[in-house]
């Protein structure tokens, strides 16, 4: 995905992407201490402690995060941004069109 050639579709998915593994990180180890909080200051049975529900809260945090993230692309799409550079060192060389996503809010 990084090394595919640049468009619309690629730049939002690379966007998108980072911040859905940044959620999955954060979100299974906020999810984790909570879990964890709660059995040691509770002394009787808890709730939604099994497993099962430990990745549906997680899936929950990320599902939060992904619906901000596609309201932050639909509100500022991120383009294309085509720079031609040249070595300064040798005149002779060909100038090269350097690629990049670029967003007004990024």
């Amino acid at each position: 995905l990084y090394i595919s050639p640049l468009s619309l579709g690629v730049c939002v998915l690379q966007r998108m992407g980072i911040w859905i593994c940044v959620s999955f990180t954060f979100g299974a180890v906020l999810v984790k201490v909570v879990r964890v909080y709660r059995i040691f200051v509770s002394a009787t049975h808890i709730r939604f402690t099994e497993p099962h529900y430990q990745v549906l809260f997680t899936l929950l945090i990320v599902a939060g995060q992904l619906v901000i993230v596609a309201a932050s692309i639909g509100y500022r799409l991120p383009g294309v941004s085509k720079v031609f550079r040249r070595n300064s060192d040798d005149s002779n060389d060909p100038p090269v069109n350097v690629l990049s996503c670029v967003s007004d809010h990024t």
